[in-house]
């Protein structure tokens, strides 16, 4: 084949050749490869059979792109919850155990667990466990918030009040 110039016309004719399967006189098509003659020019060259192998690649990976950022924002929307239903539950537990510390020594009328379950059901929690000691006039509660409603477990938060030492 003479060399010419215009390397789309040796790159044409090459890929005839490769492309036809002469049986008994009639050209036919390869397996998989199209006939002679069906070759198109595309930007990037020369296209057999206008076949464009990544035609549609551009929508995948901007679906996988679009599924990769909705999966992190749903992932950050539950640590959200889930800083903000420990935030509300020591909140909580901090109100309901000064309250009950008020409660041990004398300052507010009533029961220092009772005191402390008002305070916390005000709160939007839930007390699990109330210990006042009267020796040294001090308490320690702990409580459950259910404030983030997508996590599948309740935020919890202990706190001690009373007297320093």
């Amino acid at each position: 084949m003479p060399r010419n110039r215009r390397s789309g016309v040796r790159l044409l004719r090459y890929a005839e050749r490769k492309c036809t399967v002469v049986a008994q006189g009639q050209p036919k098509e390869a397996p998989g490869i199209p006939a002679a003659g069906t070759f198109r020019r595309t930007r990037a060259g020369w296209n057999p059979g206008q076949l464009r192998r990544d035609e549609g690649s551009g929508t995948v990976l901007s679906l996988g792109l679009c599924l990769a950022v909705i999966t992190l924002l749903l992932a950050l929307l539950v640590l959200a919850q889930a800083t903000v239903g420990a935030a509300r539950a020591g909140a909580a537990a901090d109100l309901a155990a000064l309250a009950g510390a008020d409660a041990v020594r004398a300052l507010r009328a009533g029961d220092p667990c009772t005191v402390a379950a008002e305070v916390v059901a005000r709160n939007g929690a839930e007390l699990i466990s109330c210990a006042p000691d009267t020796g040294t006039r001090s308490i320690t509660v702990e409580v459950a918030s259910s404030a983030g409603r997508l996590l599948p477990w309740p935020s919890s938060a202990r706190a001690r009040a009373g007297p320093p030492g």
